[in-house]
């Protein structure tokens, strides 16, 4: 690699230093054009960077010795004397930014580690980063934290130029991430001294006013012990990235010594708290993060949170704390997996504030190692929290198709659990999650955040039924009570108001009313029931073809009873997607809608189904929005626990009319009930989206990408949100994605359009319009899909034309335009003014 070469690689990696990890990839990427060599040089010194700070990670201990681009020997020899004070004895090794020498002060008679910045690599912001770390090095004194002398300059004769470098006390060891590289888990007894170590480190730096930024392994150096049997010295190193904390009352004193800005994120990627990711303030909660998953690896032997790129971990670890380290290894007991866990909370607030608090903690078990394996009892909830998640029967039956009857029974004891007084039971998409699970009991009840699970098994043969059922106490960490029933196909409900009832008195709650309330809206043929459990579970599936099959059962169903209310309402409810998703035209669709759903309630006026079915089609297709509001709180006043009525009452009904801090409070409330949705997490993302919050959005469709790649939905959503960042190619690549797992769907198809016309790619852009043009002469495309291309490429009349067109149609789509930032190009336009006033919706977002 030449000068020039190496100009550019220097340019691009301190440019990259300054930018947040999220955005740092695509700078890098984009920089480098179509430059591999380019490229992979910027990587691996930003990956230096990150393994060794700006500097190395050590002051001698497992130093590498490998070449590095432009500094292939060491800058001096052995022997040399610096300064007139400071003797090199031999060169340590180097890394990617720098170099350690162990050398003899001679003015303080004794060993010291020499620390230079490579002199190709010197600026302002690494002499910066020298004087900031001996300042604040210097105001903690504790034998677990490395001491920095001072930072000395010379000339170098041989380079004709200056170096500067920092003298420091010579460690002799290995970094802890040395020894967790080597060896992996460590036992509970070796863990603890260095935890409790490096806990007293932070006590000294926090005490001192000082915040570390960048805990990590690579900057634990684990010396040899004094006496054979004593556990290693622990010293944190590498105070470069530290700042002070807010409470010091010295921030003013290093003014001069500031290296990023307000918001700007600084530390290493894998071990980032929350709030260094999203640029926020730090505290000394923040280092307790960082310790927690240190924690975390030393005792399960493994990351907390995925790392399959730079930055899965990143997006998980802004969203949720991990699972528990007891789901992968049995001898963390309860315990120790509090103070895990207990540093590791989303929220600083909520963490441990203290690292005194993780000391004397740590000395505790230390003191008597069997507590660290102990497990504990929960404490018990109050009835007001009693929770329940039903896990998807295992169907044993022969014939695999029956896994319909399965599910179906699964789905019926979840809305027959709905009805007991004081008990929230999780959602069927959450629930439905840990169809194939290999987790515990204990750590899907944690995941769930439920109190109880009851998971079960169906065989049926014939005309033979065996259920077995098991309930799970997380409080009491058991199985609590399990039963098997061999009955006739006949007695099937029988069994479920068995179960149900049998659940309520396990969990000393009960029934709002007697337990025959449960069944009420069962019918009496066990034909139409089965065709019913056959609706369900094809209508779950939501593709055009299982969506018909979903119709199919359920008139089946009502054939057999034609007062089976339950079947009216999912026959309705298949009627109102096909409508919403234009898969039939909603003048076809929604009329239908209305007629079965009209039928349903009649039948039964109590079913919350119905009225939030018929809330849908009053939003969507009567425009009604009043009386959609009136139908969604009487199916919530019917059923609290019902996640999808929170859920469709938030998005159209709540957010077309910019409603948007009480669709917030509505989609969080389906999410408590449905944790796992991805449906409910997306709608959540797309709110954030509505209401111009588009960084929140991303992070939060970030996340439902990261739990279910294929989920094509959230592609669509995603890529919304990245055109309003002008993030254009993330934006095309989320919108492909879009179109490939939405089976060629229109709306991907006309959002790709879109986004090609707003970055300028307007023969993409137009050969997408003419395709959906040509397909709409044919079969029935939303004219708001085609409107919100060719708003795209500024084409406002025709636009206007299509929505206009959607309005007298009563597309769904259109009821949302009033909020919708892909018409706000738009939204001044007095035709576009008019359209909102018809449909009673807010023109300005």
């Amino acid at each position: 690699m030449n000068a020039t070469q190496w100009d550019k690689v220097k340019e691009i990696f301190d440019a990259a230093l300054e930018l947040s990890p999220v955005a740092r990839a695509s700078y890098v990427t984009e920089s480098c054009g179509h430059d591999p060599l380019l490229f992979l040089e910027v990587n691996d010194l930003l990956e230096s960077y990150d393994q060794a700070g700006a500097f190395l990670q050590s002051s001698g201990a497992s130093t590498g010795t490998g070449n590095t681009p432009c500094q292939r020997q060491p800058t001096f020899a052995s022997g040399q004397m610096i300064n007139g004070r400071f003797q090199i004895l031999r060169f340590v090794g180097h890394g990617g930014m720098g170099e350690v020498y162990q050398a003899t002060d001679r003015r303080l008679k004794g060993h010291i580690a020499l620390k230079i910045v490579r002199p190709d690599m010197l600026s302002e912001q690494t002499i910066a980063r020298f004087r900031q770390e001996v300042s604040f090095a210097r105001r903690i004194t504790h034998p677990n934290v490395c001491r920095v002398f001072d930072l000395e300059q010379c000339m170098c004769e041989e380079l004709g130029r200056e170096i500067f470098f920092l003298t420091m006390e010579f460690l002799q060891g290995e970094t802890l991430r040395d020894r967790l590289g080597r060896q992996g888990r460590m036992a509970v007894t070796e863990a603890l001294p260095i935890v409790c170590q490096v806990a007293r480190a932070l006590a000294a730096s926090h005490t001192a006013g000082v915040i570390h930024r960048d805990l990590k392994p690579s900057n634990v150096i684990l010396c040899a012990a004094a006496m054979p049997n004593d556990a290693p010295r622990a010293v944190v190193t590498d105070f470069g990235v530290a700042r002070a904390s807010e409470d010091s009352g010295w921030q003013d004193d290093l003014s001069s010594y500031t290296l990023t800005g307000q918001g700007q994120t600084v530390g290493t990627t894998s071990y980032m708290a929350p709030e260094q990711i999203e640029g926020g303030n730090v505290s000394p909660a923040t280092d307790i993060y960082a310790l927690g998953l240190m924690m975390y690896e030393m005792f399960a032997g493994r990351k907390p949170f995925s790392e399959k790129t730079p930055f899965t971990g990143l997006v998980e670890r802004l969203k949720r704390p991990p699972v528990s380290p007891r789901t992968y290894v049995k001898e963390v007991g309860t315990r120790l997996e509090s103070f895990i866990l207990g540093c590791l909370a989303v929220d600083p607030a909520q963490r441990f504030q203290e690292a005194e608090v993780l000391v004397k903690a740590m000395e505790e078990l230390m003191a008597n190692p069997s507590r660290a394996t102990e497990v504990l009892a929960a404490t018990n909830l109050p009835a007001s929290q009693l929770s329940i998640a039903v896990l998807p029967f295992i169907n044993l039956s022969p014939n695999f198709e029956n896994e319909y009857f399965s599910d179906g029974l699964t789905e019926e004891l979840m809305g027959a659990l709905t009805k007991v007084e004081g008990l929230r039971v999780v959602a069927r998409n959450s629930s439905f999650r840990y169809r194939q699970t290999t987790l515990e009991a204990p750590e899907i009840a944690r995941q769930l955040q439920v109190g109880a699970l009851l998971q079960g098994t169906v065989r049926q043969n014939g005309e033979r039924l065996r259920v077995t059922v098991k309930l799970f106490d997380a409080d009491a960490g058991c199985h609590i009570w399990a039963e098997g029933y061999d009955r006739g196909i006949e007695d099937i409900f029988a069994v479920q108001e068995e179960i149900a009832d049998t659940i309520s008195r396990q969990l000393k709650t009960k029934l709002r009313t007697d337990g025959s309330l449960l069944m009420k809206h069962r019918t009496k043929s066990t034909e139409a029931h089965d065709y019913f459990l056959k609706g369900l579970y094809f209508s779950n599936k939501r593709t055009p073809s299982n969506l018909q099959k979903a119709t199919e059962n359920f008139r089946l169903a009502i054939a057999h009873d034609p007062e089976f209310a339950p079947a009216m309402a999912g026959l309705a409810n298949c009627y109102a997607i096909q409508g919403t998703y234009g898969t039939q035209p909603p003048d076809e669709a929604f009329p239908r809608a209305k007629d079965t759903v009209q039928k349903a309630l009649a039948l039964d006026p109590e079913l919350s189904e119905a009225h939030c079915i018929s809330g849908v089609i009053q939003a969507l297709y009567d425009l009604d929005l009043p009386g959609a509001e009136q139908s969604f709180r009487r199916a919530l006043e019917l059923d609290p626990n019902y996640a999808t009525a929170h859920q469709w009452y938030a998005a159209p009904c709540l957010l077309a009319q910019a409603r948007f801090s009480e669709a917030r409070a509505q989609l969080q409330l389906a999410h408590e009930l449905d944790p796992l949705s991805l449906v409910i997490k997306t709608s959540i993302g797309s709110e954030l989206y509505f209401e111009r919050r588009y960084d929140d959005a991303i992070r939060e469709l970030l996340t439902v990408v990261e739990m279910e790649p294929t989920f094509g939905i959230a592609h669509y959503a995603l890529g919304q949100a990245y055109e309003k960042k002008e993030m254009y190619p993330e934006a095309i690549a989320s919108l492909q994605r879009a179109v490939e797992l939405t089976e060629c769907s229109a709306s991907a198809r006309a959002m790709l359009g879109r986004i090609h016309a707003v970055a300028g790619h307007m023969e993409e852009a137009r050969a997408i319009l003419d395709d959906l043009e040509q397909l709409a002469a044919g079969k029935y495309i939303s004219p708001v899909h085609i409107a919100y291309l060719l708003a795209g490429l500024n084409e406002t009349s025709r636009a206007l034309d299509y929505l206009e067109h959607a309005f007298k149609i009563r597309n769904p789509d259109i009821s949302t335009i009033g909020v919708w930032p892909v018409f706000d190009s738009i939204r001044s336009e007095p035709r576009f003014r008019a359209l909102c006033r018809s449909l009673g919706v807010p023109d300005t977002a």
